[in-house]
This record gives structure tokens, sequence and C-alpha cells, in this order.
């Protein structure tokens, strides 16, 4: 059960921000994104991704 809720929980995460990737994809417009949310975004994903490897967490890793 705690693996299901682990997958649900990075899918969940993970998927929230197709919509506003599919909104810039279409309208070609990113004036109301933050370039310092987004790095910081970026930066984040890659750290929880490394963080997850290291302790061999799928759930961690497929999150990011």
């Amino acid at each position: 059960m705690n693996s299901i809720i682990g997958y649900l929980a990075a899918f969940c995460a993970t998927i929230a921000f197709v919509p506003q990737a599919i909104k810039v994809y279409k309208t070609k417009k990113t004036d109301d994104i933050s370039f310092g949310m987004f790095l910081l975004m970026c930066v984040g994903v890659a750290l929880w991704d490394v963080y997850g490897f290291m302790i061999g967490s799928r759930q961690v890793v497929f999150a990011n």
C-alpha cells in the first residue's frame, strides 16, 4: 500500500505542471511564469531525483 500511495503522489505532483506547459506551448507566451520560480522548481526536481537515486526510492525517482 505504501508503494501505491507513493506512486500516486508522484504521478499527481508530476502531472500538475502539464496544463501550464500545454498552455505555454499553444499560446507561445510565458509572460505569467516567474523565471525564478521555474528555475527553483527545476533545481528542486533535479535534487529530488538525485536524492531518490541515492536512497533507492523508485517513487521519488518516478516523481521527478
